[in-house]
């Protein structure tokens, strides 16, 4: 078992540090449709993670690390992946606020587009975990993630302010985070902004050695405002900027597994920059249409930057793509009757790719246009509508079913010796659940749920042009069709006073997979050129379990394992799925009494993984033999020095080892002594 305590309850800007959680299954989930509902009773798997606290996490989803069915992975150091049942990238779905962060050029492989979520500004993290595709269209493949950041706050009792001012320090990396916020309001209008700025040095791993070129700097900004329209209706505005000026790609400038040299003499995200703006209006509808609705507008900008120069060459390339998404959606719930509630709805998303690329001689110092990665022009369009039943008869039973049509298109210019692509269809997904009590109580549920879910083939899969991790060079393709999935699971759930825990099984088959395959050609620089092509099946499996147990007051032991197994088939054979983690799971005992002060140790912990795809068994990233197994051991002190001030000392892997999570492309931070504070006031 493995596991993390819950944090303490957020609040808009809360006077003391939460807890890393990893098990909160009584908590209320605000779902990605923007309607709360308890946990307990929801006939899905579901997970909701509690706001890390000020330098816990690099990266967003670090957030999630340990947490049943999902498995964080990390390439280079300021960026990072989920892996949701095993599946990642592009097949799952991840979502800030309610909007798409998955934009035309998403890949379904690990990419840096989620480390441009602000880490130091999140109120929660939310995963459903299994095909979502009815309520939330393309991409929920294996689940959907979403980042839900804090709202100002309404004051009843008059204008006032809070103010929050936070920063922590890890010897590890020589990290310094740092954060500072301000909430002010009245009775109908409210207004939150802040500042975040991650200033992260060379990477120590365990054993002593120093890492190169694993120091990196990210700063945010954010604003959002709130008023309150009337009683049961508010129009909220918010603004979020977050970018990285340059990040190095840690596993192209150093030597992986069977490489003496690296691959490149330079490469770097350079720069990775996010931008969204969002008008929502939340409250009551008009009668003849609903309940309660939910009306958002929005605009997200992805700015990706590449500079890179191959090894021995004297060409500097320089690439810059830009994704300008614009999406529009309408939420609502109804309650048709005593038992029975619908929730429905209607959204179109426009993605726009702006694509440019130049080479730079550095020996003669001409600059000269390039073919870049992706074709400027190229355009995505999504649409859907969908409905979802929800009927509980009495309080033992609670079922869900729904319908969802999509259509969607995705045009690729055609450039040089590639041809124009233009791709268009629909899609009919579905899914039920149900929610059993096998006791008077309530205590313990029967879960249970099958569903369709599809992926749109994006602009990546379609028209991507250039090279590729592992010394390889993608093709484009425009013949790709789209993939589609069905799954189904069964769970158990506890939840009764101090004791709350689960255990799911669940079973994926995936087909018409989009896979790089090897042509058998290659480029003069002798590079493997691949081509993306709907050719395997992928049959996925597994267990994944939690526990919170609160003996006594103050104290709390949590604890989560997950078990997942890939098989994938491809050309008449069979073979390990690509990037399957291995057992892996979280533990924690912590103490928190009514006083100053509190305590909690933890451990994170990974068995070995030997079962590799042909495709990870030549990867440079991933050890042919396989990825070993490790566990930490860590330790944290918080001390309420003074009222609105809190201090934390944190000691990470203890006993400093060195150890590499699965499918990463960078070794783990070794033993890190961490220091930090949090004041919050008036």
């Amino acid at each position: 078992m493995a596991a993390i305590t819950s944090g303490l309850p957020a609040t808009a800007l809360a006077a003391t540090t939460a807890e890393p959680t990893l098990a909160e299954l009584d908590a209320v989930v605000v779902t990605a449709d923007h309607f709360a509902r308890d946990g307990r009773e929801l006939p899905s798997a579901t997970t909701v993670a509690g706001a890390p606290e000020t330098g816990g996490v690099q990266v967003a989803l670090e957030a999630l690390r340990g947490r049943p069915g999902t498995f964080f992975q990390q390439t280079t150091p300021g960026q990072g992946n989920v892996l949701v049942r095993g599946l990642k990238g592009s097949e799952v779905l991840h979502l800030v606020d309610g909007f798409r962060l998955n934009a035309a050029f998403f890949r379904n492989a690990p990419n840096q587009y989620m480390g441009l979520v602000d880490p130091l500004n999140l109120e929660q993290v939310e995963v459903l975990r299994g095909p979502m595709s009815t309520v939330h269209g393309s991409d929920a493949m294996g689940g959907v993630v979403q980042f839900v950041t804090p709202s100002p706050t309404f004051r009843d009792d008059g204008a006032g302010a809070d103010w929050l001012a936070s920063a922590h320090y890890n010897s590890a990396d020589a990290g310094l985070h740092a954060r500072v916020a301000a909430d002010a309001g009245g009775e109908r209008w409210a207004l939150r902004a802040g500042s975040s700025r991650q200033d992260i040095g060379l990477r120590r791993a365990g054993g002593g050695d120093t890492l190169p070129d694993t120091a990196y700097t990210s700063h945010g900004k954010d604003l959002r405002l709130a008023w309150r329209l009337h009683e049961e209706g508010t129009l909220e505005l918010l603004w979020q900027d977050f970018r990285q000026p340059s990040t190095p790609r840690y596993d192209a400038l150093n030597p992986g597994f069977g490489q003496s040299l690296p691959e490149s003499e330079e490469q770097a995200f350079e720069p990775q920059a996010r931008r969204f703006g969002l008008l929502r209006y939340r409250g009551s509808a008009p009668a003849w249409l609903a309940d309660e609705m939910v009306l958002q507008a929005g605009r997200q900008t992805l700015v990706d930057g590449q500079r890179a120069r191959d090894r021995g060459s004297d060409v500097r390339e320089f690439q810059r793509n830009t994704s300008r998404l614009d999406g529009l959606s309408l939420q609502l719930r109804r309650q048709a009757g005593d038992t029975l509630a619908l929730r429905y709805g209607l959204e179109a998303y426009r993605d726009r790719i702006e694509a440019s690329a130049s080479e730079l001689d550095l020996g003669t110092g001409v600059a000269s246009a390039a073919r870049g990665r992706f074709v400027d022009g190229s355009r995505m369009d999504t649409s859907g509508a969908y409905v979802m039943a929800e009927w509980q008869p009495d309080a033992a039973w609670h079922l869900d079913a729904g319908l969802r049509y999509s259509r969607f298109r995705t045009r690729v210019p055609g450039s040089g010796a590639a041809p124009a692509a233009d791709v268009q269809a629909d899609d009919l997904t579905a899914q039920a659940g149900l929610s059993r009590a096998l006791d008077a109580a309530g205590e313990w549920r029967l879960v249970a749920n099958v569903g369709r879910a599809f992926r749109a083939p994006n602009v990546f899969d379609l028209g991507a042009f250039g090279p590729r991790p592992g010394n390889r060079f993608n093709l484009p393709n425009p013949a790709l069709g789209p993939e589609t999935a069905i799954s189904a699971d069964l769970g158990l759930k506890l939840s009764r006073p101090g004791l709350d825990a689960e255990a799911f099984v669940f079973a994926t088959r995936y087909r018409d997979k989009i896979s790089s395959v090897l042509t058998g050609d290659t480029t003069p620089q002798g590079q493997a050129i691949v081509q993306s092509r709907n050719v395997s099946r992928l049959d996925l499996h597994g267990l994944e379990t939690a526990m919170d147990w609160r003996p006594a007051p103050g104290w709390r032991l949590a604890g989560s394992a997950t078990w997942t197994r890939g098989e994938e088939q491809a050309d008449g054979g069979a073979y390990p799925a690509d990037r399957i983690p291995p057992v892996y799971g979280r533990a924690e005992l912590s103490w928190r009494p009514e006083g100053y002060f509190a305590w909690r140790a933890w451990t994170d912990f990974a068995a070995s993984q030997d079962r590799l795809s042909p495709r990870d068994a030549t990867d440079p990233r991933i050890n042919p033999d396989g990825t070993t197994g490790w566990s930490t051991l860590n330790l944290g002190l918080d001390w309420q020095a003074l009222p609105g001030l809190e201090l934390r000392l944190e000691v990470r892997n203890l006993l400093d080892r060195r150890y590499r999570e699965h499918g990463s492309g960078v070794d783990a931070p070794g033993r890190g002594i961490g220091l930090g504070f949090t004041w919050t006031g008036p």
